[in-house]
């Protein structure tokens, strides 16, 4: 038997109860514990995408799939401070998009000493060959014709 009040076990020929002091009630059963439900998030987050991408920016991919990660991260995280999406998805979002940003400023950074690069050499075989229109001199080197006036 138990108590009706606070669901202290309670012994044959008890009147009261020990724990809270109200009347004994025969023949009565634990009153049922209520269970908390685990919080609803209306949202599902992103949080492994976002990793994937991030991770493939600073891999390969650079401003293609880093600027998606870096984007939805940041939407993902202010969704993730209005309790949108549950607290969990916060390393996983956080990881990738700093990856994405990090993938798209070295991407940005390599493509730029390429296309310098580029430029330079162009421009150092036009100047040694004595052309003036840069076309004469890419087509003929990059077909692989090389002739010279």
């Amino acid at each position: 038997m138990y108590c009706a009040h606070c669901g202290f076990p309670l012994q044959e020929g008890m009147n009261f109860c020990p724990k809270c002091g109200n009347p004994a009630a025969v023949g009565a059963a634990p009153p049922a514990i209520a269970q908390a439900s685990p919080p609803v998030y209306p949202e599902a987050g992103r949080g492994a995408l976002i990793l994937i991408l991030g991770i493939l920016a600073l891999l390969m991919l650079g401003p293609f799939s880093g600027i998606p990660a870096w984007v939805m991260g940041a939407k993902d995280m202010k969704k993730i401070d209005q309790g949108r999406i549950a607290p969990a998805e916060r390393t996983m979002t956080q990881v990738g998009m700093i990856l994405g940003i990090v993938g798209t400023v070295l991407g940005l950074l390599v493509l730029g000493i390429i296309v310098v690069t580029l430029l330079l050499v162009f421009g150092i075989l036009t100047s040694v060959a004595g052309f003036t229109n840069a076309a004469a001199v890419i087509l003929p080197v990059c077909a692989g014709i090389g002739t010279r006036r």
